[in-house]
């Protein structure tokens, strides 16, 4: 979730929860609407245009492996080159280790090397 950063020299409202009170009508509406959209899609999370993108950009930042798969030295790409996903992750673990970064959950590197078997020519 993003939000926008606090304007300077804005002061924390104190009676903010008295105004909350004021518009509880509002408030339930809005969370009933949002519960039965909620319902109409199975009790699934719908996720929005924005919040994909805010989502595609965090994991860019905070991922490491573009930067293993980018790495010539550790990545050996060929016609006959080929390998498992499960040693590919150890590889990728024991890079992370010597670069001293956080290997992601096994789960993760696999699905993201799914998503984008194309974009890093991966079969």
């Amino acid at each position: 979730m993003t939000t926008k950063t606090k304007p300077h020299g804005r002061v924390d409202d104190p009676f903010i929860a008295e105004k909350f009170i004021a518009e509880k009508e509002k408030i339930f509406r809005w969370m009933f609407d949002g519960l039965q959209r909620l319902i109409q899609h199975g009790f699934r999370f719908t996720i929005s245009q924005k919040t994909q993108m805010n989502i595609a950009d965090a994991l860019t930042d905070n991922c490491n492996i573009i930067e293993f798969l980018q790495d010539d030295k550790v990545i050996v790409r060929g016609n006959n080159c080929k390998t498992t996903g499960s040693e590919l992750y150890a590889v990728y673990c024991q890079w992370c280790e010597e670069n001293a970064m956080t290997a992601l959950k096994r789960d993760t590197f696999i699905s993201y090397l799914k998503k984008n078997q194309d974009k890093f020519d991966i079969a």
